[in-house]
């Protein structure tokens, strides 16, 4: 417990119960070729009666972590921190649905506003990680970019021009923060609270990222997160970017490789 793995930013905590150790290990293994460094409790000596305070602390030097809630363990006691220590989580679980993403989260009793993932099979698993660690970056920015625009302004964006360049630079490079320039946008162009309803703004979220109209239950669902202050407007319009499944459809909407070419930059 003296000497921790790895840096800080590069560090991935991994929880769950550790009685599916093939599961944890195939979890480390993939986060291992991502280049990040997996911590795993069982890993560390400690003594019985330290267990809960050294992986507190583990998970506290942990700049992500990642749960598999197939079974329940104390991983849900984890869980329940990583709000306080500012750490990024993902929620992952074994699903029998067609698409690997669940009706219902696993236990209503986690944080609805968590990412939670479902997946069938290891190269499933695969992908979810990937895109929670890696997030193809400059891409998740420019889809924040494109869709936020498409909802201020009720059109597409004109990528071409030089503010649409240099706002994306900004995002891409750190200068600017994407919740940020998300909200910027949004004032910019009057989509605001008191403008527009909480109904109406997921229902503009779905239209310009997913083309398609959401269903009663999901604009429920996100209009009590917003309701409940687990949200704000702009995050919840990045949690939907941030869903892997829609990613590339929507880089086909925004034509993101011409983008790139037109840049010179290698595509992700």
């Amino acid at each position: 417990m003296d000497n921790i793995t790895g840096s800080y930013d590069k560090r991935v905590f991994i929880g769950g119960d550790y009685s599916q150790r093939a599961l944890i290990t195939e979890m480390e293994r993939i986060v291992s070729d991502l280049g990040f460094t997996p911590i795993v409790a069982d890993d560390y000596d400690m003594k019985e009666e330290e267990i809960h305070d050294c992986t507190m602390r583990l998970l506290h030097n942990s700049k992500y972590a990642i749960f598999d809630i197939s079974t329940i363990s104390g991983a849900l006691m984890e869980i329940e921190r990583i709000r306080d220590y500012e750490t990024k989580g993902l929620i992952v679980f074994s699903s029998r649905e067609e698409k690997g993403i669940p009706k219902q989260q696993t236990t209503r009793m986690l944080d609805p506003s968590l990412h939670q993932r479902g997946y069938r099979n290891f190269t499933e698993l695969k992908r979810i990680i990937e895109n929670f660690l890696v997030g193809q970056e400059s891409l998740i920015n420019y889809l924040i970019l494109c869709g936020a625009l498409e909802i201020a302004t009720g059109k597409k964006p004109d990528t071409g021009r030089e503010n649409f360049v240099k706002m994306y630079n900004e995002l891409n490079t750190g200068i600017i923060h994407s919740e940020a320039l998300v909200s910027y946008i949004f004032d910019e162009y009057n989509i605001r609270p008191s403008r527009v309803k909480g109904t109406d703004f997921v229902k503009k979220i779905y239209g310009a990222v997913l083309r398609r109209t959401p269903s009663k239950s999901e604009v429920e669902r996100k209009v009590y997160l917003l309701a409940r202050g687990y949200r704000t407007r702009a995050q919840l319009f990045i949690d939907t970017i941030y869903s892997e499944e829609y990613l590339q459809k929507i880089v086909v909407v925004y034509k993101f490789r011409e983008f790139m070419r037109r840049k010179g930059k290698k595509l992700p």
